[in-house]
């Protein structure tokens, strides 16, 4: 490790809040995939409405849509009322699982996960987990997603797939929606 990594490393990890571990991240990811994959598995057998109510309850703890929808409105957050915010917070939500599904998903049904120690970001209070996704013994992709730390604890606000912020495509995606269509007609009233 470089002398540089490890003064960074070790000032990060100095950081964190009493009863928090280094480990924390890497769990919370852990439970994410099991909890995303084993409902998956269940789509089909349940009710989505069930679904739903297990996501919020299982998965959705972990994730800040909050911030995600912060981050994806500002360029015309001014437009927005509450009930507009809270429609574009639903939409991430649904998209952004949506997204994970998609990348979990290209592998075969016996694929496995192996998740990494995290590293720090650029920004403070950033972590990057990296999971790995084997299939048949081979290293099928790799996801990285960015955790950050707030007074809840470690949350999930972004996931890379091939290079491509998943933050940053939404991000796009809305602007251009706004910018087309307005948005009223992106959110409703």
């Amino acid at each position: 490790m470089k002398q540089g990594n490890f003064w960074l490393l070790l000032l990060f990890f100095l950081n964190i809040p009493n009863g928090q571990t280094a480990q924390a991240p890497v769990e919370i990811l852990e439970n994410v995939l099991h909890h995303v994959v084993t409902l998956d598995k269940q789509v089909k057998a349940d009710n989505r409405e069930e679904i739903f109510k297990k996501l919020e309850s299982e998965v959705f703890p972990y994730f800040s849509f909050d911030y995600m929808a912060e981050w994806v409105a500002r360029p015309f957050e001014q437009e927005l009322s509450a009930t507009q915010y809270t429609q574009l917070t639903r939409q991430l939500q649904g998209l952004f699982l949506t997204r994970l599904l998609q990348a979990l998903s290209q592998g075969e049904s016996n694929s496995h996960f192996k998740t990494l120690a995290p590293r720090p970001h650029l920004r403070a209070r950033e972590l990057v987990v990296t999971v790995q996704i084997y299939q048949q013994q081979k290293l099928g992709a790799e996801l990285y997603f960015r955790i950050y730390r707030n007074k809840e604890g470690w949350k999930i606000f972004d996931m890379v797939i091939n290079q491509e912020s998943t933050m940053q495509h939404f991000l796009n995606y809305f602007q251009q929606q706004v910018k087309q269509d307005g948005v009223v007609a992106v959110f409703g009233k």
